[in-house]
């Protein structure tokens, strides 16, 4: 079994960092994104994950 994966997280404010992890993820469109903003969040089924991808960074 073969699978892509992306660990994301933030900078100490250096770069914008939404965009930079945008643009990786779109350049090897992985098949998993991890992210460490996501501490609280359990995306366990594919309506949780729509969900969150409908939300504005702010709201998350």
């Amino acid at each position: 079994m073969s699978f892509s994966l992306i660990f994301v997280g933030d900078t100490p404010g250096f770069i914008d960092d939404f965009k930079k992890q945008e643009e990786i993820i779109n350049l090897f469109n992985p098949e998993f994104v991890l992210c460490e903003n996501l501490e609280d969040l359990s995306l366990d089924s594919k309506e949780k994950f729509d969900d969150i991808l409908k939300k504005e960074k702010s709201q998350i």
